[in-house]
């Protein structure tokens, strides 16, 4: 990381993001990119206004001390030289209780000034979305306006206007100027329109409006009733943003509650000098001190702790591996240190040198503020919002955010009750304040230090899981000549979704002939780190089996189960290749060296990204990405939960840039039917199972193989193009579910879809099974089909509450469909698709496996016979844990949770389950 890059960081990505927040909030309401941009400088400037106004009067002062000094300065000038006149000089500002340095004070508002507008040309500059845009007159916001042409000449008319308006500004202005700062004023004026005058206009409209917004101002500074002009000023605003917020309600929709806020914020002065006289002044009472100064300090350090390190490194903690890109491996904690760089940025340095602009009243404000924001955001992240599903990395719930009114109903009330209770202890304890926020910053200082070192001592695994392991391409040998056997494990692949898809696409039959498919399906846990052992290792691996040998460690059992099928395919003399067994060794990337003492079985990872074309611009971009959207969750993190979903927005929070980030990252959907981006983590998956055809070749080899592989296309779905069912980056499939709506009812029973969640599993699903029925016709054309015993199941289902008939438990928050595991088998030389509802388990998968081909199996690492007659018993247990992590239940039990008894034989029958307690 370079110094440049750190002082960016610091100094300018609060204020970029600041910008981007700003104009993704506006455009959220506007839904115009050009008109976007005036808001944009509005909040902006009246955010920063009360700054100005103090630069300024800083300025002032400093002119008026220079101005004192002038005379004594002038005669030590004409009366000494060389040292002398330096010593005496020195002498002379030292009685005056002067430094040369405060010169740089008549310079801060330019000093301000010039971070604002990096910031602003980095954004505005690269911001796609401004390409093709228009305003006005202007046809592209993202090139030059050349608005004027004169015999083939073309001119850039709007950065002459906005030069034109800063030298209006300017000479209000300098009437109270020295020369030297006139000069150098009018000077940053030529120097705005030489830099500006080929940057987009886009760009050049947000700095003409900043400086028309500056030339209104020093008008309202010109005047004797500054108070008065401003409140009338700001009220007429209002009014006609309010007129707008009526005028245009049909344009605005669900946003006119925003505009209609916003509209009232410009009301607010004017109510504050109606108020002001008679309202009790507390700054009044208590005066700004270095006791203020420093609990605003340990504030701003609390914060930046909190956002900057505690809130991402918890994130991260969850799962390094999800964080490291396999291109490029470094460790997780790069991404804790940028955010905590912009988190500093924010806190220590910019708000830390508003804070010193600010008067003595107003720091008092800031002081009190800053006291209450901390314990506002303890609060909020610690007690609220903690259960909102799974968080993918990149930073989007699976579910989205929505919050019930009464949750934030509670939230709100809980929120003022603490705030007025730390506002009260400052008011009476002040002597406290500084001393609890020491202690608060030493425990979340504390508990991000244990984070940061659970995420590094992580990474050296990781790292040699990627180093050891054969990456990428996977070549596949299959005989021609005798037997193969695959296990395809397909991640959360629900049960009860393939009738629809098959139903909606007849040619999935045709490409699975031979498979029966079996609906009556269990899998003994609720995730893959206690559904999946079962598929591999058979029913010792279930999560009553691993919890029957307590004195061993679960990743070791878990390890077991991986390698079960592999080492007995071995042994039996197959030809073995095992790609991306989940969680090896406890490793979100899989841990291939667990397979070290068995060198003649191939391993391979293809799961993690290794099969995208992705340009190393994409890569950059979602570090990019990472760097800016963790500061992000967490400041979406401590803020009520009224505000979170607007700070959230799909994922996005708030980026702009939709073209550059979210369409390689992240996926933003409207509906159903509509959305725009591709999942990245879907594309890694789908990826595979595109790749399955080609990375398969067929052998004269005289031994049979064994295949065993793993995806998660269904883990990691998206919304997709219909009918095609392939991601797209605008997808829009109103026309074709409005005409097909019929396909999510099959004799007689509909399957809901009114989610994007459940839409997104119901396309995921789909697509999944057109790539391995493009495999299946590969294998065939590769005459390798009959020979080959195919087994495709899932380490358990998914709980979207498809059917009202499969929900129950305490207010029917329980899917059993979350337990009903995909099973599809193909024997050799099979025929005919059929359906089977005998029932089944994920655990009978080694069973299936082995039939015919090793005969009374053994496990090689229980010593029992594998075997299908544990489920014979008339009650089946399964497991729901909300411990889904590997780190987190990594002990030699699984974490208590709850279980779940089906009786009869049959899960599809909900009067068969009942809950057995939690243990």
């Amino acid at each position: 990381m370079s110094l440049l890059h750190i002082l960016y960081q610091l100094m300018i990505g609060p204020i970029q993001l600041l910008l981007e927040s700003v104009f993704g909030l506006c455009y959220v309401i506007v839904k115009d990119y050009g008109t976007v941009i005036i808001p944009l400088s509005l909040t902006v400037n009246f955010l920063l206004l009360p700054f100005y106004n103090r630069a300024d009067r800083v300025q002032s002062e400093e002119h008026e001390r220079e101005r004192k000094l002038a005379a004594g300065v002038t005669r030590i000038k004409k009366a000494f030289h060389g040292d002398e006149r330096y010593m005496m000089l020195q002498t002379f500002y030292r009685q005056k209780h002067y430094k040369p340095i405060y010169a740089l004070r008549s310079s801060l508002p330019l000093l301000l000034e010039i971070p604002f507008f990096i910031a602003a040309y980095q954004f505005l500059s690269h911001l796609q979305e401004l390409n093709g845009a228009s305003f006005g007159p202007i046809r592209d916001l993202g090139a030059p306006d050349g608005l004027i042409s004169i015999a083939g000449i073309t001119i850039n008319a709007l950065p002459i206007i906005m030069t034109l308006i800063n030298l209006a500004s300017g000479s209000v202005y300098a009437r109270r100027l020295s020369t030297r700062d006139k000069v150098q004023l009018f000077g940053m004026a030529a120097l705005f329109l030489v830099l500006l005058y080929r940057s987009p206009s886009g760009l050049v409209l947000y700095w003409t409006l900043n400086n028309l917004f500056s030339l209104v101002k020093n008008l309202v500074n010109s005047v004797e009733h500054k108070a008065f002009v401003t409140c009338s000023v700001l009220s007429a605003l209002g009014a006609l943003i309010l007129f707008y917020s009526y005028a245009a309600s049909d344009i605005l929709g669900g946003s006119r509650p925003f505009v209609f806020a916003f509209a009232l914020l410009f009301e607010l002065p004017a109510l504050w000098q109606l108020l002001k006289k008679k309202t009790f002044s507390i700054t009044a009472a208590v005066p700004e001190s270095n006791e203020t100064k420093m609990q605003f300090f340990w504030g701003c350090l609390l914060l930046t702790v909190l956002t900057g390190a505690l809130i991402p490194s918890s994130v991260v903690k969850t799962s390094p591996a999800e964080f490291i890109l396999l291109s490029n491996p470094q460790s997780p904690l790069n991404h804790i240190w940028n955010t905590l760089l912009l988190s500093a940025g924010t806190f220590l340095l910019w708000l830390q040198l508003f804070y010193s602009l600010a008067g003595k009243r107003a720091k008092t404000f800031l002081s009190a503020g800053i006291w209450l924001c901390c314990g506002a955001a303890l609060f909020n992240y610690m007690l609220f919002g903690t259960k909102l599903g799974l968080l993918s990395p990149q930073l989007q719930y699976e579910e989205g955010i929505a919050f019930p009114v009464k949750d934030m109903i509670i939230n709100a009330v809980i929120i003022v009750l603490v705030c007025a209770f730390l506002l009260f202890i400052w008011w009476k304890k002040r002597s406290i304040v500084r001393s609890c926020l020491i202690i608060a910053f030493v425990a979340v200082l504390g508990m991000s230090i244990v984070n940061s070192l659970s995420i590094q001592s992580s990474y050296p695994a990781v790292r040699e899981a990627i180093d050891s392991g054969t990456v990428g391409f996977a070549p596949i040998k299959m005989s021609k000549n005798r037997k193969n056997v695959v296990v395809l494990m397909l991640d959360k692949a629900s049960s009860a979704v393939i009738p629809y898809l098959f139903q909606e696409n007849p040619e999935l039959e045709r490409q699975f002939d031979g498979f029966t498919f079996y609906p009556n399906t269990i899998s003994y846990g609720c995730c893959t780190n206690v559904g999946s052992p079962a598929i591999y290792g058979g029913y010792d691996y279930t999560p009553e089996g691993m919890n029957s040998r307590p004195n061993e460690a679960l990743v070791a059992k878990h390890n077991e189960a991986l390698k079960t099928m592999p080492v007995m395919f071995s042994k039996a003399g197959f030809d073995v290749t095992v790609c991306d067994p989940p969680y090896a060794n406890y490793n979100w990337i899989p841990d291939l060296t667990i397979f070290s003492d068995y060198p003649e079985i191939q391993t391979y990872n293809t799961e993690n990204g290794q099969l995208r074309q992705m340009s190393v611009e994409s890569e950059e971009e979602k570090t990019r990405l990472w760097e800016r959207n963790f500061f992000c969750y967490s400041i979406m993190k401590i803020s009520p939960l009224v505000i979170q979903p607007v700070l959230y927005q799909d994922g996005t929070y708030l980026n702009p840039n939709r073209i550059e980030s979210i369409q390689i990252q992240i996926q933003v959907t409207e509906g159903v039917s509509k959305a725009t981006g591709v999942q990245d983590n879907f594309v890694s998956s789908y990826e595979v199972l595109c790749s399955l055809p080609d990375m398969v070749y067929a052998s004269d080899m005289d031994k049979g193989s064994f295949i065993m592989l793993y995806n998660s296309t269904v883990h990691n779905p998206m919304i997709l193009k219909e009918p095609e069912y392939e991601p797209s980056w605008q997808v829009d499939n109103t026309e074709y579910d409005r005409t097909h709506a019929e396909r999510f009812t099959l004799d007689g029973r509909t399957m809901h879809i009114s989610t994007p969640g459940q839409m997104r599993y119901y396309q995921s699903s789909m697509a999944a099974m057109i790539k391995i029925g493009e495999w299946m016709d590969a294998l065939r054309t590769y005459g390798l089909y009959d020979n080959t015993r195919i087994i495709i199941v899932s380490d358990h289902g998914s709980h979207e509450f498809y059917f009202d008939d499969m929900i129950f438990g305490p207010g029917e928050q329980d899917d059993a469909m979350l337990y009903n595991a995909l099973l599809l088998v193909k024997d050799f030389d099979s025929r005919g698709y059929s359906v089977d509802y005998q029932f089944m388990t994920n655990a009978d998968t080694p069973v299936l496996a082995f039939d015919g081909l090793i005969d009374d199996p053994v496990s090689p690492f229980t010593g029992k016979p594998i075997n299908s007659e544990p489920k014979l018993a008339d009650e089946q247990h399964v497991f729901l844990t909300l411990h889904w992590q590997a780190y987190v239940n990594s002990g030699n039990t699984f974490l208590p949770g709850t279980w779940y008894s089906i009786k009869n034989h049959n899960l599809l029958d909900i009067s068969n389950w009942e809950e057995l307690g939690k243990w």
